[in-house]
């Protein structure tokens, strides 16, 4: 009332002091600022455009972390009920019978669980910060071309313009599209080039280009009894053998045979320079095997080559854990889908 008085002194009216009050202490708050025109900001920002939202990485991956349990319990339900679904994984289908062998110890892995495998860790890499950068994960068609047509490779002229991307300029009436096409036409009796536009190409989009990687890694199948690794450093010229079971050796080392030449040969295609000392080959010495364990062994080994684990901490106690992983891991990122409905679809 004294501040009042002392302003009502001054020509201003109590009723006028006690409107005022509110202002005051903050209690209503002035006039809205007027918002500048898009056009008057700094710097100048298109209204028109839809603002880019960057996407989200997931939490780091480790090998050995645990599922939920809600996931194998969904699995489980799945094994035991008789309707007739399948899992979709876009890179191949899986029955039931296909995920009990990867869910069941000692039993033989095929190519197409080891492909599925890498396939899903292609994916996990791409959402997963923690991966060892400028590697590359390709799947058992690569080992198997290396052994099949590693000695006949041949580079010419038109697959070096096609890969150093002059080949569209030097042809200006075939696009980019057609140019697959004939290239692969054109090659079609070299498997080995027809696999480097395929595949390799594929590769260098998803992560970095084949030029730039340092690392190779693959699984390789030996006589249609044993998976092993190999990781394959380009700079350091170094290929790895990861082995479970070491007595195999004499049957893998005469396949590998022409890996450093054949390799060498697809830098080259890629146009990348090579130097002239030898690829070394070193078999480290890792925990073996008890039993028929060998493709879990393979796929664990790439996980932890791509995650900086040491393969040494892999043991024979973690695969009947890690056969269960796999195939959580599967059935959570493949799709649900009625064989009857396919069925329907094509008729």
């Amino acid at each position: 009332m004294k501040f009042a008085q002392e302003n009502e002194i001054k020509g201003k009216s109590l009723e006028n002091l006690l409107d005022n009050i509110p202002h005051w202490f903050g209690i209503v708050k002035g006039r809205r600022k007027r918002k500048k025109a898009s056009s008057c900001l700094e710097p100048y920002v298109d209204p028109t455009t839809k603002k880019k939202t960057l996407k989200k990485n997931e939490d780091s991956y480790d090998p050995d972390e645990e599922r939920p349990h809600v996931d194998f319990m969904r699995i489980k339900h799945w094994f035991s009920s008789k309707d007739d679904t399948i899992v979709d994984l876009n890179y191949c289908i899986g029955d039931r019978i296909w995920f009990k062998i990867l869910w069941t110890e000692d039993k033989w892995l095929d190519n197409k669980h080891l492909d599925a495998g890498t396939w899903w860790l292609r994916k996990k890499m791409s959402k997963s910060p923690n991966h060892k950068p400028r590697v590359a994960i390709l799947d058992t068609m690569f080992s198997s071309m290396l052994y099949k047509r590693g000695s006949k490779i041949t580079i010419n002229d038109t697959l070096l313009s096609y890969m150093d991307g002059s080949f569209c300029s030097q042809n200006p009436s075939i696009s980019f599209k057609e140019a697959d096409k004939v290239i692969i036409f054109f090659q079609i009796d070299e498997v080995i080039n027809l696999y480097v536009i395929v595949y390799v190409l594929t590769t260098r989009c998803m992560y970095y280009q084949y030029y730039v990687l340092v690392q190779i890694a693959f699984a390789l199948n030996v006589r249609n009894s044993h998976w092993v690794a190999l990781d394959c450093d380009i700079n350091d010229r170094v290929i790895c053998v990861l082995d479970s079971m070491m007595s195999s050796r004499s049957h893998w080392e005469k396949k590998i045979e022409y890996f450093p030449s054949t390799i060498d040969k697809l830098l080259i295609a890629c146009g990348r320079e090579v130097p002239n000392n030898e690829w070394k080959i070193i078999i480290p010495k890792i925990p073996q095997q008890m039993g028929g364990d060998c493709g879990i062994f393979t796929l664990m080994h790439l996980e932890y080559l791509v995650f900086g684990k040491d393969p040494k901490l892999l043991t024979q106690s973690k695969i009947a854990e890690f056969r269960k992983k796999k195939a959580v891991d599967f059935f959570r990122w493949g799709t649900l889908t009625s064989t009857s409905s396919n069925s329907q679809d094509a008729e």
